[in-house]
């Protein structure tokens, strides 16, 4: 079962995503997923709090075109995870995502693993009276819910599509 979703982009961005999926032999979603996933590692941008979810800055001059793409449900939780975490609309995290790392992707998209996202552990736990909530993509060595108890477990959640 895949999620349809709509992106707002500028042409320019849809350009450069579907010269890309066109030459690795690949989906725009493909691409787009693939870029989520390193959206996700980035460690430079810090989360944001207590605002409103920024959008891509309006400008009439500039051509924009709706980019539809099917999603895995792994693949659009994650998306859901990112807007939360930085405050942007989907839209304005891909055409980031396309900005800072279409050229380092484009090497690398013939070879990619189709399973790039194997688990998703969602956790709640209360520390000291505080309801704590934690996401994991990807399977840590201990939960924050449980500190001492070592995870033997590998769940993967397959990621369909391609």
């Amino acid at each position: 079962m895949f999620i349809d979703t709509t992106l707002h982009l500028q042409s320019a961005t849809v350009w450069k995503i579907s010269k890309a999926a066109r030459l690795a032999g690949r989906s725009g979603s493909h691409l787009i997923s693939r870029l989520l996933n390193i959206m996700a590692g980035e460690k430079t941008a810090p989360p944001v709090s207590w605002s409103r979810i920024r959008y891509q800055q309006r400008n009439s001059s500039i051509n924009w075109h709706r980019m539809h793409v099917s999603l895995s449900p792994v693949e659009y939780e994650l998306l859901l995870d990112l807007r939360k975490v930085y405050k942007m609309s989907g839209s304005h995290i891909i055409a980031l995502a396309v900005d800072k790392y279409m050229d380092r992707l484009q090497g690398d998209v013939k070879n990619a693993d189709n399973y790039r996202l194997s688990c998703y552990v969602f956790s709640r736990f209360i520390l000291d009276g505080v309801i704590c909530w934690a996401q994991y993509w990807g399977l840590p060595g201990r939960l924050h819910s449980f500190p001492d108890l070592p995870l033997a477990v590998r769940n993967h959640v397959p990621l369909q599509g391609g």
